[in-house]
């Protein structure tokens, strides 16, 4: 079978500004997450997937289509953009119903697409209600329902979750994975989030600064996390006891007191392996640890870190 997504020295530039460059992208298929912080250039490579843009130097096929100018590609894939809704006055069902007519679908078959989308989504009983009484979540899942509607064989999302409750990321997450499990479905879709990502799929893309940095599994995210050194702050009044034994692992390269704020920092080699440990040591030593957290442990970190490369 072919990639579902190919892409060959990708390249577009608004004037002097690149948003992405020298792009080298295979999908094979399945859901695929594309990580990357604002501004990596996620946006810019999922339009010129949609043929919403131009490439300025390349090439790019999508379900052995060029986007750019073909109006196939609209019936073979879905796109949930990452701006807001339009027709806010209109209930969710009577946008759908409106969107499945300009699709071309008439008559009973329009109100049946869009309220089989509706219930894919959970929107079924809030489908009478006006998108302009919608929460940011609900008005994400009628987007997804809008890129639906004519049975995709590719959906693309842009930040699909952002402002999802609980609640509506699950009926999303849900959704996605029958979506795929239909047999010959796939779903690329955008986070600056890891967990997000974790939760849908094992496969990435990482993208920054408009450069492809890594393709694979998330675990290979993780791993990249455990190369280099993680700065960790542990809140504790016992800080000068935690101290002085987590100065001897063989884990850890150096500890700072902080003594104002009753609290150490901790550069950790492996920080992994140092989680791993530290309960132990901290039942051993019988004392509270008050909080918690590396400014390390997040994607940021990991861009930084692949960027001195």
């Amino acid at each position: 079978m072919s990639p579902v997504i190919v892409a060959r020295q990708l390249g577009k530039w608004y004037g002097d500004i690149v948003g992405i460059n020298g792009v080298e992208l295979e999908m094979e298929g399945g859901i695929v997450g594309l990580l990357g912080p604002n501004g990596a250039g996620k946006s810019t490579l999922l339009k010129l997937i949609t043929g919403q843009l131009r490439p300025t130097r390349g090439t790019i096929r999508v379900l052995d289509e060029v986007p750019w100018g073909n109006s196939k590609i609209f019936e073979k894939v879905g796109y949930v953009p990452e701006n807001d809704l339009v027709y806010a006055h209109l209930s969710g069902f009577q946008f759908l119903h409106l969107m499945a007519q300009m699709y071309g679908y008439s008559g009973g078959e329009a109100r049946q697409r869009a309220e089989r989308a509706l219930e894919e989504v959970g929107m079924s009983s809030h489908q009478n209600k006006s998108i302009a009484s919608y929460s940011k979540g609900m008005r994400q899942r009628i987007k997804v329902a809008r890129a639906i509607l004519h049975d995709p064989k590719l959906l693309i999302l842009d930040e699909p979750f952002t402002g999802m409750d609980p609640v509506g990321r699950k009926h999303l997450m849900d959704f996605f994975r029958r979506f795929v499990q239909q047999g010959e479905r796939h779903i690329l879709f955008s986070s600056h989030i890891l967990h997000e990502v974790e939760a849908l799929t094992h496969s990435f893309v990482l993208i920054h600064k408009g450069k492809i940095r890594a393709v694979g599994e998330v675990d290979e995210i993780r791993s990249l996390m455990n190369r280099f050194p993680h700065r960790i702050y542990l809140q504790t009044a016992s800080f000068r006891e935690l101290g002085s034994r987590l100065v001897f692992w063989e884990e850890v390269r150096g500890v700072e007191i902080v003594a104002e704020k009753r609290a150490i920092v901790v550069l950790a080699q492996n920080p992994s392996r140092f989680y791993q440990r530290l309960p132990s040591l901290i039942v051993e030593l019988g004392i509270e640890v008050e909080e918690i957290f590396s400014e390390d442990d997040n994607l940021e970190a990991v861009f930084r870190y692949l960027v001195k490369k």
